[in-house]
C-alpha cells in the first residue's frame, strides 16, 4: 500500500482531474460506501481538501530554456500606480524591488466593454488583473456579492496554479481598462530572474580565489544567500586596520581602494565595478582590513558575513578540508561502493595529525589500524627487502594522496615506511575502529557492493550516481489474487492483493495507462517509481515489484494496514480531540524526519509531506508513501507542487526550492499533531488564496494545547521563512532538528532499530483486515479512458 498518489497534469495544468490522488494514503472521500464510525473521518477529509489539503502542480520550468520577460511600455504614472497596488497585493507584497519591477514591465493593457465577462466561475485560470478604471461585478453562484474598481485586482490564485475560477467577474461600467498578467510570464519571470542572479553571483565567486575549491553546489547556496546592501557616492565602505567580517561584491556602480599597503610601500588605488569583488579574506581569517574603500559613485553590493557563512556551509577552512577529503575518499577503489551520505559521516570523523621532517607515519610490518590522507606537505614511501638492508624509496606522495587504506579491511602487517619528508607534513586519519562504528565492517560494504553490481539493474534507473538500487522481485500479476479496494483516485486504485503461493499480503496500485496519458503524467509516474526504487529505510514504504498489461501499470508494494496518521489525528475513536500528546508527535516526526535525512543524502526532495501520506504500520510505525511528486534535485528546482497547506514560502512564489521543503513541511506537520489543524489553515480551513497568503505573510498563532516551550521553539525555527536561516537547511543538516532540545534524550538508533515504544499500535486481526480504511465499491467505470500506445516506450521501465 501506500501507493503512490498520481497528482495533477503536468506540464499542462489547464485539464484538471477530479481531486484525489490514487493512492493509500488518501484517495477520493466522495467515492467512499462509508461506515458509521468512519463517516467523521470523511466529512472532515471532504472539508479540508475543499480548503486545501488536494495537491496542485504547475507547469515544469527547465531553466536551460531562456525565457526573455515581456517589457510592455506604460507611462511613468500609469507604471507609478500598478507598483503602488501590487506593493500592497497578494502576493506581489513578498517580492523583491527588482522582482517586482520585472512584474510591473510585464503587465499587459486590456481594455473591457460593457457587460463583458472578463472570467467565469468554474473555469480555469490563468490571468490575474488589476483595475486602471472602471467597475466590474462579482458573482459568486448567480449571486452579485461584490464589486471591484479602480486600484482592485482579481484573479490572483490563478497565479499559483490552474485553479477553477471562485466567481464571475463582469464589466458594469460602460468600459473598463485593465492590466493583466498571466501565470506563465509571472511564475517564469521570478523564476528565471531569480536563477539568473544566482548564476551570476556563482560566476563571480567561482573567481574568488579563497573559494576555489567549494563545489558548484555549495557556491551556489552561497550566492543564494548573500544580501543587497547600498551605499552613496563617497561613503567609506571599509576602514583600513578595523577588524573585517564581512565579503563584498559590487552589483551596481564603481567603489576605489585606496592606501593599500604599508607606508613604506604603498600600492596603486584600484578602482572595481560590476562583479569586482573585496574583503573575501574576512570570511577565513579574523584580520584587520588592508585598505580603505570608498564608493566612487551610488554602489549596490551583496554581501555576507562570516557568521551567516558559517551557519549555512561551516568555517570555510573546515569545508575546504572536508571537500578534499570527500574527493580523495571518492577515488579510493577499495571505498567505491560507499554511498555520499556515507563519505559524509566518515569525514566527520576524520582527525588530523602533524608529523616533523624524517617521522615515521608508519612503519613497515606493525600493525595498521589507519588511513592516512596528505592534506599538506610531502611524503616518502620506502621498503626494506630484508631486516639487514637499507630502505628504498617507492614513491612520494603530496596533497591530496592517500595511503594505508588497506588497514580500514584487515590488521596484516605494513607493507612499507611511510615517513615525513620536505620540512613535515599535515595528514588527515581515519582509524578502522571509527570506520566500523559509523557504517560497519568493511568487508560488508565490499560485499554490499559486489551484489549490486553483479545485479541487473540497468532497467531501473538512468542515473548511475544513485548507489544500492534494489532488485525488484520477480512477481506477475497472475500470481496475485486481488481482494479488497483500499484506495481509488484519479489514475486507478490500490487493492489488497495476496500472493497465491507464499499467502504474503502487499497492495497493488493500478494506474490506467489512458488517464496518465491524458494528464501527461508519464514522467512522473516513471520518476516515482525509480525514486521508489532508490529508497530503503525503514520508514520508507517499500516498491516490492513492478508489472504492466495493454492498459495499466502496476506498482505492488508493502502493506501497512494501520491506515493514516490522517485518522489516528483527527478521529481516533478514544479521544475527544483533534490533537496529540507531545511523545506522541515526537515519535511520529522522528520516524519522518530519519526518512528525510534518508532521501536527502540520496539528494532526493520529498515534497507532499502531510498526515494522509504517513500510513501507520501493524508495530505502529511510520512509513512515508506517495512519491509522485519527489526529486532529485542537486540544487534547486523551480516547479509548484505539493499541498498548499505545508507548502514552503520558496514553493508559493516559484523562486526556486531545494530539500528546505520539507523541512518546513515537518514544521507544519509538527503543528498539525499538536495543535489539530495546520498553522496557515486554522480551524476553517479557508481557501487557498488565503492560505498561501497567510504563508507569505508567516504569521500563526500557537493556542493553549501547544504547551511546550521547545515545541514552540522547534516549530518556529522550521516555519522560518528564509530557507537559508531555516533549521535543517544549515551546515548540520537533518542532525540540527535532531538536536533540538524537543527531542532531548530521544533515542535516535534505536528508533532506526524499531526499538522505541510506539504511542499507538494498531488492532489488526489478520493479514488481509481492511478495518483501518474505508471500504470502497468497485466501480470499473470510472477508469474507461482510452488508451492507444503511441510507440515511444515511456513505460519500458516498468
Amino acid at each position: 500500500m501506500g501507493c503512490a498518489k498520481s497528482k495533477l497534469p503536468d506540464p499542462e495544468f489547464d485539464a484538471v482531474p477530479p481531486q484525489g490522488d490514487g493512492g493509500q494514503g488518501g484517495g477520493d472521500r466522495q467515492q467512499r460506501t462509508q461506515s458509521h464510525d468512519k463517516r467523521m473521518s470523511a466529512v472532515l477529509r471532504s472539508k479540508r481538501q475543499g480548503g486545501g489539503r488536494a495537491n496542485i502542480m504547475g507547469e515544469k520550468m527547465d531553466m536551460n530554456e531562456t525565457f526573455v520577460a515581456k517589457k510592455v511600455y506604460k507611462s511613468a504614472e500609469v507604471e507609478q500606480m500598478i507598483t503602488k497596488v501590487l506593493s500592497n497585493t497578494f502576493p506581489f507584497s513578498s517580492l523583491e524591488p527588482q522582482l517586482l519591477q520585472v512584474v510591473v514591465d510585464a503587465m499587459e493593457n486590456k481594455q473591457v466593454m460593457a457587460s463583458e465577462q472578463v472570467i467565469t466561475q468554474g473555469e480555469q485560470g490563468d490571468f490575474f488583473y488589476l483595475v486602471e478604471s472602471g467597475s466590474f461585478t462579482v458573482v459568486v453562484n448567480n449571486m452579485e456579492v461584490g464589486t471591484v474598481s479602480q486600484g482592485g485586482t482579481f484573479g490572483e490564485l490563478a497565479l499559483m496554479h490552474g485553479a477553477p475560477r471562485a466567481a464571475t467577474i463582469k464589466c458594469q461600467s460602460s468600459s473598463a481598462s485593465l492590466w493583466a498578467l498571466d501565470r506563465n510570464t509571472f511564475r517564469r519571470s521570478l523564476a528565471s530572474t531569480t536563477h539568473s542572479e544566482i548564476q551570476g553571483t556563482t560566476q563571480v565567486l567561482q573567481r574568488v580565489p579563497q573559494f576555489s575549491q567549494l563545489t558548484d553546489t555549495q557556491l551556489s547556496k552561497m550566492a543564494s544567500a548573500v544580501e543587497p546592501v547600498a551605499f552613496n557616492a563617497g561613503d567609506l565602505i571599509i576602514e583600513k586596520g578595523t577588524a573585517g567580517s564581512v565579503f563584498y561584491i559590487v552589483k551596481k556602480g564603481t567603489v576605489i581602494c585606496k592606501d593599500i599597503g604599508t607606508e613604506n610601500r604603498p600600492l596603486e588605488d584600484v578602482t572595481l565595478g560590476e562583479g569586482g569583488f573585496f574583503g573575501e579574506r574576512a570570511l577565513l581569517l579574523n584580520e584587520p582590513r588592508a585598505a580603505n574603500v570608498y564608493a566612487q559613485t551610488a554602489v549596490q553590493c551583496l554581501i555576507m558575513d562570516r557568521q551567516s557563512f558559517n551557519d549555512i556551509l561551516g568555517p570555510l577552512k573546515e569545508l575546504i578540508d572536508a571537500n578534499m577529503s570527500l574527493n580523495v575518499l571518492a577515488s579510493v577503489p577499495l571505498l567505491k561502493g560507499l554511498t555520499t551520505s556515507e563519505r559524509n559521516e566518515l569525514v566527520t570523523k576524520m582527525g588530523l595529525r602533524s608529523y616533523r621532517d624524517g617521522e615515521y607515519i608508519i612503519k613497515q610490518h606493525d600493525k595498521g589500524n589507519d588511513f592516512f590522507i596528505v592534506k599538506d606537505g610531502t611524503v616518502l614511501v620506502t621498503q626494506s627487502v630484508d631486516a639487514n638492508s637499507e630502505p628504498r624509496k617507492i614513491a612520494e606522495l603530496g596533497n591530496c594522496d592517500y595511503f594505508g587504506e588497506m588497514a580500514l579491511l584487515q590488521d596484516d602487517p605494513r607493507q612499507a615506511n611511510v615517513v615525513a619528508a620536505g620540512g613535515g607534513c599535515e595528514v588527515f586519519t581515519l582509524s578502522r575502529d571509527d570506520f566500523t562504528r559509523l557504517l560497519g565492517p568493511l568487508q560488508n560494504i565490499l560485499e554490499r557492493e559486489s551484489k549490486r553490481r553483479s545485479s541487473d539493474n540497468s532497467h531501473l534507473s538512468s542515473r548511475p550516481s544513485m548507489s544500492e538500487l534494489k532488485p525488484l522481485e520477480n512477481i506477475e500479476l497472475k500470481d496475485l489474487n486481488q481482494l479488497a479496494v483500499l484506495v481509488t483516485g484519479t489514475f486507478g486504485k490500490v487493492k489488497l492483493v495476496q500472493h497465491k503461493q507464499t499467502k504474503q499480503t502487499y497492495a497493488l496500485k493500478i494506474m490506467k495507462k489512458g488517464h496518465i496519458i491524458a494528464y501527461k503524467q508519464q514522467t512522473n509516474v516513471i520518476s516515482e517509481k525509480n525514486v521508489m526504487v532508490q529508497a530503503q529505510h525503514p520508514f520508507i514504504l517499500a516498491l516490492v515489484a513492478t508489472m504492466k498489461d495493454s492498459h495499466s501499470l502496476y506498482m505492488l508494494i508493502e502493506l501497512c494496514l494501520g491506515g493514516e496518521l490522517f485518522n489516528y489525528l483527527h478521529c481516533h475513536p478514544t479521544r475527544d480531540v483533534e490533537y496529540i500528546p507531545n511523545n506522541h508527535a515526537r515519535f511520529y516526526s522522528a520516524c519522518v524526519l530519519d526518512a528525510f535525512e534518508y532521501l536527502h543524502a540520496k539528494l532526493i526532495v520529498y515534497r507532499d509531506l502531510k498526515p494522509e501520506n504517513l500510513l501507520i504500520d501493524s508495530d505502529g510505525y511510520i512509513k512515508v508513501v506517495d512519491f509522485g511528486f519527489a526529486k532529485v534535485v542537486e540544487d534547486r528546482t523551480y516547479t509548484l507542487c505539493g499541498t498548499p497547506e505545508y507548502l514552503a514560502p520558496e514553493l508559493v512564489l516559484g523562486k526556486g526550492h531545494a530539500k528546505g521543503v520539507d523541512y518546513w513541511a515537518l514544521g507544519v506537520l509538527i503543528y498539525e499533531m499538536l495543535v489539530g489543524y495546520s498553522p496557515f489553515a486554522g480551524e476553517e480551513a479557508p481557501d487557498q488564496m488565503v492560505i498561501c497568503r497567510n504563508i507569505l505573510g508567516g504569521k500563526y498563532e500557537t493556542p493553549r494545547q501547544m504547551n511546550s516551550v521547545p515545541a514552540k521553539d522547534l516549530v518556529k525555527k522550521l516555519l522560518t521563512k528564509d530557507a537559508n536561516k531555516r533549521l535543517g537547511c544549515m551546515k548540520a543538516a537533518a542532525k540540527e532538528i535532531k538536536n533540538h532540545a524537543w527531542y532531548a534524550k530521544f533515542e535516535w538508533d534505536k528508533l532506526l532499530e524499531r526499538q522505541v515504544q510506539s504511542p499507538w499500535k494498531p488492532p489488526i486481526k489478520s493479514a488481509t483486515d481492511t478495518s483501518h480504511f474505508d471500504p470502497y465499491e468497485e466501480d470499473e467505470d470510472e477508469f474507461s479512458e482510452p488508451y492507444h500506445d503511441d510507440g515511444s516506450g515511456w513505460d519500458d521501465a516498468f
